[in-house]
């Protein structure tokens, strides 16, 4: 279900109660939303996946159809956005590991993989003040990426000095299935901003396999949101926001035929703040328990809480939820006995819970 920016409201539901709920229900044509707060039904926003037309016209839906389709629907499922603590969200933290090299990147940390492949751990080395962005909070990036194997040895790949690895910790995923794993980094270029590119063994050698197209300018940025099957074809595919600062756009891109091939996009977003090393603003599960995987990220300004999932090749709305304050926390996942729910922080130190329920 595509995301119509137009159809947005100016408000929304606001995530300024300590306990409400939020009903999304879908339909082919349209998606209401209803907040429920103290047992009175309010029709506070509506999202709009498309509209019925007649002979060019678009025919606007009677306030009575909403009621009629909202209420018929009240024992499906509900979102429910409530307040929790401090201690609820630092309990889901995973400690940063800090690479065992004798000159590392000071704010970069240690990646391990998951996957079982031929490269164990990777990390960033040899800091650089060559790039005066500053994007992460200071302007030194790193100049090397190293990775250590699974025999134990350890290889290393170093930029030219018109380039840095403008990251913190790069990301292990074997992305074409091929038992192999590969290393996913933000590499930025000091002339024309910031590209994904991929790394891996190349008889026993690590180069570049695959990069997306340096954004064009200096001092643009993006940042990945997720590595995961979003397409459901049992690989992996890696989410990232262009320009999270300036109108982020959400692209999705695949490893194929040694290229980084775009799959999906659509505008509106953003999962970073300028000079903030927290580089988690998003998070991916299935939150709604539909079988298909879902990425949670902030909207363009951060005051609103979006869950969306791929639909074919289009970044499809599944939920919105507007925020007392913005997001400037990373988002982390609980998963529990009854599904999985996201917990965000916001920068009034408010922190929220978002889980869903049939």
């Amino acid at each position: 279900m595509p995301y119509d920016k137009a159809c947005e409201p100016s408000g929304g539901a606001a995530a300024d109660d300590n306990n409400f709920e939020i009903l999304l229900l879908h339909d082919s044509n349209i998606t209401p939303v209803l907040q429920f707060c103290n047992s009175r039904i309010c029709l506070c926003a509506l999202y709009c996946s498309g509209n019925f037309r007649m002979n060019g016209f678009r025919l606007a839906l009677a306030s009575a159809m909403f009621c009629l389709t909202c209420i018929s629907a009240l024992a499906d499922a509900t979102w429910s956005l409530k307040k929790t603590d401090v201690a609820a969200y630092e309990s889901l933290l995973k400690p940063e590991q800090k690479p065992d090299s004798r000159d590392p990147l000071p704010d970069g940390a240690l990646a391990a993989s998951n996957d079982g492949g031929d490269i164990e751990e990777a990390w960033y080395e040899r800091p650089t003040s060559r790039y005066q962005h500053g994007i992460l909070g200071d302007a030194i990036e790193a100049s090397v990426l190293a990775v250590r194997l699974q025999n134990g040895e350890t290889e290393k790949l170093e930029l030219p000095n018109t380039e840095v690895f403008e990251d913190r910790t790069p990301r292990i995923h074997d992305l074409d299935g091929d038992g192999s794993a590969e290393v996913v980094t933000i590499r930025s270029s000091v002339h024309r901003g910031a590209s994904v590119s991929v790394y891996g063994l190349r008889e026993g050698r690590l180069v570049q396999i695959a990069a997306t197209k340096f954004i064009g300018r200096p001092n643009r940025w993006l940042n990945v949101a997720g590595i995961e099957d979003y397409v459901g074809n049992g690989g992996f595919q890696i989410a990232y926001v262009q320009t999270p600062h300036i109108g982020g756009v959400l692209k999705l891109v695949e490893l194929r035929e040694g290229k980084l091939k775009n799959r999906a996009e659509a505008g509106g977003f953003s999962n970073h703040f300028i000079g903030s090393r927290k580089m988690g603003l998003s998070a991916s599960g299935d939150f709604n328990q539909d079988g298909r995987l879902d990425l949670a990220l902030p909207d363009a300004d951060r005051k609103a809480l979006r869950i969306v999932t791929l639909a074919g090749d289009v970044w499809a709305n599944v939920a919105a939820f507007q925020l007392p304050a913005r997001i400037d926390k990373d988002m982390l996942v609980d998963t529990g006995p009854d599904g999985q729910s996201v917990v965000i922080g916001l920068e009034n130190g408010e922190y929220y819970r978002l889980k869903y329920a049939k």
